[in-house]
């Protein structure tokens, strides 16, 4: 994960939040509940959406869990 913050983050060693809004979890998805599993695609979903979509609502058609 540190790997993808540098390609994330422009200035690893700056102070404070970073000035790119940017987030990342990771987690064992076989270690979740299927409740736990199913609240957490539907969170990627509203925050992931394809620009050719429109507004970015999470709400296109073209969206796909990895």
């Amino acid at each position: 994960m540190d790997r993808l913050a540098d390609v994330l983050c422009p200035d690893a060693g700056h102070e404070g939040p970073c000035p790119v809004p940017w987030g990342m979890h990771s987690v064992d998805g076989d270690s979740l509940s299927r409740r736990q599993r199913k609240a957490l695609l539907t969170e990627i979903k509203e925050t992931n959406w394809n620009p050719d979509d429109g507004a970015g609502t999470g709400t296109g058609t073209s969206w796909r869990p990895a």
